[in-house]
């Protein structure tokens, strides 16, 4: 019988938690569908460098100075626009895909899901007491039940929106997230780089400012009476229920202290911070 070696190079972290959860039943599949003759001896070896677009022709001459015969080199890669420099007379077809709009878009949310988002919430925790003091102080006003009902629903959505991008721009600031020019890296490559970046952490602050608005809200609910609650918010013509009036303060004070305290404060972790960009890794 005879014997082919199938090697599987994933980059560390989410690409090699993906491919441990594959290797076993690859060999099955592969007499399924391939040839029922062979042998596959399938093993995993993970590498760094497969994660890098700035290195494309030194993984490739890597994978080649592997110690058994390579029959087949396919790259299954989550980036695109790449040429190749090398001259390796082995290598008889390549492909290059220029994805469209859709494919952009995908490729763009497969790396922020390679990032794992919610892995770095960890990190959110001193930032969250920081905020959750200063909004749980603010509520003891009656100017922020007011400033409430005289909100409307779209301006309380857009304080939302302008404190979350606010906080994800110090993010990145703060720890040095933004790939800049450099010899190493293409424009391609840094564009895709910083977006899959902001689009990580946009899923991880907006995380974060639902779980602050949810301690606000609950905070009203256990601290301020309702029928005070009420007499104060009463001269409003258009005035809801309490349980709306309470989320239109737990929105302002989550706002609020998110922009005021959240921002200027590091995150824990800050290697767990950096692994979301694909520079550092």
């Amino acid at each position: 019988m005879t014997t082919i070696k199938l090697d599987l190079i994933p980059s560390p972290d989410l690409p090699a938690d993906v491919t441990s959860n594959v290797i076993d039943d690859l060999p099955s599949f592969l007499n399924g569908t391939v040839d029922y003759d062979v042998c596959w001896d399938v093993k995993m070896i993970i590498d760094p460098l497969v994660g890098s677009a700035e290195y494309m022709n030194q993984l490739i001459d890597k994978t080649v100075q592997l110690k058994h015969k390579i029959i087949a080199l396919i790259m299954l890669y989550d980036q695109s626009k790449y040429t190749n420099e090398t001259n390796d007379n082995n290598i008889d077809v390549r492909y290059l895909v220029y994805p469209r709009l859709h494919g952009l878009l995908r490729l763009i949310i497969g790396m922020t899901f390679a990032n794992n988002p919610l892995k770095i919430m960890s990190s959110f925790k001193s930032v969250i007491a920081i905020a959750f003091t200063t909004g749980a102080f603010s509520l003891i006003f009656p100017t922020i039940w007011n400033l409430g009902q005289l909100f409307s629903v779209y301006r309380l959505i857009g304080m939302m929106v302008t404190a979350t991008l606010c906080l994800v721009f110090w993010i990145i600031v703060a720890h040095n997230l933004w790939e800049y020019p450099s010899r190493r890296n293409k424009l391609t490559t840094r564009r895709l780089y910083n977006l899959a970046t902001t689009s990580t952490l946009i899923i991880d602050v907006a995380t974060y400012y639902l779980f602050l608005f949810v301690l606000f809200f609950v905070t009203c609910l256990v601290f301020i009476p309702i029928e005070y609650f009420q007499s104060m918010v009463s001269d409003y013509d258009d005035i809801g229920s309490t349980i709306v009036n309470y989320m239109r303060v737990a929105c302002i004070a989550a706002s609020l202290s998110t922009t005021v305290s959240a921002i200027g404060t590091g995150l824990e972790y800050k290697k767990l911070v950096c692994d979301i960009t694909y520079g550092y890794r």
